[in-house]
């Protein structure tokens, strides 16, 4: 009897612990099943979602539960000396919240689903102040459960450090410190960019973790930049901002630019020359921007949807503000320095389709391949070393090595995007048709099919004597097929 005791214990243990799984598998299994039917219903309903797949059903799972379950413990991230969100929002409000969210993540993006305003409460120096909060974002990765990316909008009385609205959101959104270094290089070369950086949310006394905070777009986007008038607009034309002084001629302004981009894929147009874009743009500012996108292989920066103007009536221009660039590995393969307008965006289009706008940028490129890869790397992997104690605490992955990993990729990535791009600039494919007599040249055409742009100032036929240009002629530029 003293012998079977421990062996009748052990199985009482088995038992229970078979039953407790048995009811886990139960509630996983019912939960899957229902996902599954959630997933069928939604995603049909959005041509531009992911087709139904068991392993985001799965994945999304793990990831909400990892955010919706109090499994971690976050609180060390108020010690990080980072600006902390205070928000308070009441049970029914942040349910409507977690259930808006599991719509949008079984669908795979927010469109056609209406996104309302939630009441909530934010801390602002020991003061609860009523705000609006709204789910943002166009793909699932922003709306999972409890740490979804969202926007605040302040009273109209009581603005955060001047600004009415800001964004709080997924930190890898922007490619956690990628896009955040792309604002760096802009800013030091004199654009416009917006106000960002990392700070702690607490939803509700709870520690939800870490965010990137971005200027929302607004007019405190041109008071942070000194520019206290002005107004911004995207590639799709759309307004930021209520319409104040000067109104009517930005108005125009971006009507016009707008239509021409959107002519430019059917050819050049008779109202839509180089004078359009030297009337209406800051050259160059708009080739720094572009150079920059050349050196990520980013023409998602060049989407309507992501483009951003900004109005200055005292010049009547419009100069670029940096967002969402991202970046992309470009491939060493001669298809690559193609340019296939039918499938670029509008505007990128319309401004490459002129040599003299084409040769700035690539001039601008130049010098960022040359000086400024190697600064830009050291101050995205500073800024990852001082965030990783705190991922180390707010785990987003399984591993942090796929913290490590990433951050690695996009340091490989800058410097063979900027190999690939210093051999095409370098590279000249130049072919010459002449004719003439007695060793001078009657007509001298010039072809260009390397990338970039080539300055000729003379032409010399050997054995048949030489002909040099004429003094004071200027140099012809031959632009490049690119």
């Amino acid at each position: 009897e003293r012998a079977a005791a421990p062996s009748s214990l052990w199985r009482t243990t088995l038992a229970i612990v078979a039953a407790f799984a048995a009811i886990a598998a139960l509630f996983v299994g019912g939960d899957l099943l229902g996902r599954w039917s959630f997933y069928n219903a939604e995603r049909p309903a959005s041509s531009t979602a992911f087709p139904v797949d068991a392993r985001l059903i799965v994945r999304d799972m793990v990831i909400n539960a990892l955010y919706a379950l109090p499994v971690r413990d976050l609180t060390p991230l108020l010690d990080a000396g980072l600006p902390v969100y205070d928000l308070r929002m009441r049970p029914a409000d942040l349910a409507a919240v977690h259930a808006l969210a599991d719509r949008v993540v079984a669908r795979g993006v927010s469109t056609g689903i209406e996104r309302p305003d939630f009441n909530a409460e934010l801390c602002v120096g020991g003061e609860w102040l009523p705000v609006e909060l709204k789910l943002r974002g166009l793909m699932w990765d922003h709306y999972n459960k409890n740490h979804f990316s969202f926007r605040l909008k302040m009273p109209r009385n009581r603005y955060l450090e001047g600004r009415r609205e800001l964004n709080l959101l997924e930190p890898y959104d922007k490619g956690l410190v990628m896009d955040s270094t792309t604002n760096w290089e802009l800013a030091r070369q004199g654009l416009l960019t917006v106000d960002e950086g990392f700070v702690v949310v607490r939803l509700n006394g709870r520690v939800v973790g870490l965010f990137q905070q971005w200027q929302h777009f607004e007019r405190s986007v041109a008071d942070h930049n000194g520019r206290p008038e002005g107004y911004i607009f995207s590639g799709a034309a759309q307004a930021f901002g209520k319409p104040a002084a000067a109104w009517d001629t930005a108005s125009a302004a971006i009507t016009r630019v707008v239509a021409c981009a959107r002519s430019s894929s059917a050819g050049p147009q008779p109202d839509c020359g180089w004078p359009v874009v030297e009337t209406y743009f800051d050259v160059e500012r708009w080739a720094r921007a572009a150079a920059m996108a050349s050196l990520l292989n980013s023409i998602h920066a060049w989407d309507d949807d992501n483009l951003r103007l900004f109005w200055d009536p005292a010049l009547g221009r419009f100069e670029p503000i940096p967002w969402d660039f991202s970046i992309a590995k470009l491939s060493d393969t001669a298809e690559a320095h193609q340019d296939p307008a039918h499938a670029l965006p509008p505007f990128m289009s319309f401004m490459h389709s002129f040599g003299v706008f084409r040769e700035l940028s690539d001039r601008l490129l130049w010098t960022l391949i040359q000086t400024r890869v190697e600064p830009m790397v050291a101050h995205a992997r500073a800024q990852f070393e001082a965030l990783l104690p705190l991922l180390l605490v707010d785990l987003r992955h399984p591993d942090i090595e796929l913290d490590r990993q990433r951050q690695h990729q996009y340091e490989q990535d800058m410097r063979s995007n900027a190999a690939i791009l210093k051999r095409s600039l370098a590279h000249t494919d130049l072919a010459l048709t002449w004719s003439g007599s007695a060793g001078t040249i009657e007509r001298l055409r010039i072809d260009n099919h390397g990338r970039a742009a080539v300055a000729v100032d003379r032409a010399s036929l050997y054995g048949k004597g030489s002909a040099k240009a004429r003094a004071g002629e200027a140099t012809s530029v031959v632009f490049g097929a690119w």
